[in-house]
């Protein structure tokens, strides 16, 4: 599965994003991954990913993967075919990348454990699946697998309703006070 594609951002070799990766090969242990498998349209939900070095080397730049966040809308002379299934709301700090929905996320240490958060808004309704895979880089170079060889990387089955959650506006002061009971 073909996660990370590469966006047509210019540059010299020296300033490419992971550029100065290592090679190698780099095992992680995925200690949780998880996402609400039902969703309300408009309603925003959390999606973690949490990495652990297993092994005795830094991984030079753990980059984390999602597809399945747009789908394609195949309807012929639109300027870009895709259309958001979830919006990223937030998405884990300075992992703003060249890739096309691949965060970059930073040296991870040997048995240091980190947390990957984006915060996402459904709003399709209907059966998605979002997939998820960890790297050790951003080029490839450097690989993350699992203690028995495997890939690093799993699916969510998401159900998203297609009424959103009621809410109502304070009049007075224009915010949104929550649902309806």
């Amino acid at each position: 599965m073909g996660l990370l594609a590469l966006s047509g951002c210019g540059g010299s070799d020296d300033e490419r994003q992971g550029a100065d990766d290592r090679e190698g090969t780099y095992t992680v242990d995925v200690v949780t991954a998880s996402f609400p498998e039902r969703q309300q349209l408009s309603t925003e939900e959390t999606l973690r990913v949490t990495v652990r070095n297993a092994g005795t080397e830094t991984i030079p730049n753990v980059a984390v993967s999602l597809e399945g966040v747009n789908m394609l809308n195949e309807q012929p002379g639109i300027a870009d075919p895709r259309s958001p299934v979830w919006i990223v709301d937030e998405a884990p700090q300075a992992g703003v990348t060249a890739y096309v929905q691949t965060w970059a996320l930073g040296p991870l240490r040997p048995n240091a454990e980190q947390e990957y958060v984006w915060r996402m808004t459904p709003v399709v309704p209907g059966e998605h699946t979002l997939r998820w895979r960890v790297a050790g880089n951003l080029t490839g170079s450097a690989k993350a697998e699992l203690a028995d060889g495997g890939v690093p990387e799993g699916t969510f089955d998401v159900r998203v309703r297609a009424r959103p959650r009621e809410t109502r506006v304070n009049p007075e002061t224009g915010a949104i006070v929550g649902p309806v009971q």
